[in-house]
């Protein structure tokens, strides 16, 4: 067992795209970052249960999300992106949701992953697959309506 310090630094931040948008737009960015304490190579730390690629003393995972805002707020595109700048891989999620009068929300959203190595679990001798390798091939399209009360 090891203690492990896990941190997180957001920057918030507007843009003027009135031209383009009913309001601004809202600009988020993300560094998050996991240090092992008193790490040690010997010790063998896998980053996740299942694979065998080794888990470095930190790691970090940039994530950025940009929220627009047309026909006043009845259509709210989502980009959102990360980067694993530790071993690699990341994902995009774009998204819109629609407002239906005061009750109705649809939500449209596409799941991407790009992983830098996709490999089965369990492989013993597999040491390279980390976090986006688990979600490699494994893209979705999702869908929600929800009716709010």
């Amino acid at each position: 067992k090891k203690d492990v310090v896990r941190s997180m630094f957001r920057i918030d931040k507007s843009i003027n795209t009135t031209g383009l948008t009913a309001r601004p737009s809202d600009f988020s960015l993300q560094f998050f970052d996991t240090w092992v304490t008193a790490y040690n190579q010997n010790d063998n730390i896998v980053d996740n249960q299942g694979w065998g690629a080794p888990k470095k003393e930190h790691s970090t995972l940039v994530t950025s999300i940009l929220f627009m805002h047309y026909m006043n707020d009845r259509i709210n595109p989502t980009l959102a992106g990360g980067y694993d700048l530790s071993y690699g891989g990341g994902f995009f999620i774009p998204s819109v949701d629609f407002a239906f009068g005061d009750k109705w929300r649809l939500k449209v959203e596409a799941d991407l992953f790009f992983p830098k190595v996709t490999r089965t679990p369990g492989n013993t001798g597999e040491t390279s697959t980390h976090i986006f390798g688990f979600f490699g091939a494994n893209n979705q399209l999702a869908m929600r309506l929800t009716r709010q009360f």
